[in-house]
């Protein structure tokens, strides 16, 4: 949607701004309800919030995708947990 945004305000269209705006505070929002929401089952740790405010810029979103335990309480990944 940015995207389509920053198009039709090339093209000079006077809406394209509140519409990338629109798509900017969408974009936040899903960051913030992300940091939030995300934590571990045991001991609730935010494990996005806690990637962002502890790993460097470039490396909480792999961190995030691949960690295979808590680093707080140590909890396994789901595959150990359900077995």
């Amino acid at each position: 949607m940015m995207f389509y945004g920053i198009n039709q305000m090339q093209k000079g269209n006077d809406e394209a701004l509140l519409l990338i705006l629109i798509s900017l505070a969408a974009q936040m929002m899903a960051g913030v309800f992300a940091c939030i929401s995300i934590r571990c089952p045991k001991c609730g740790l935010r494990w996005v919030w806690h990637a962002v405010s502890n790993k460097d810029m470039n490396q909480w979103i792999p961190w995030v995708l691949s960690f295979e335990e808590c680093p707080k309480c140590e909890i396994g990944a789901a595959k150990e947990d359900h077995l």
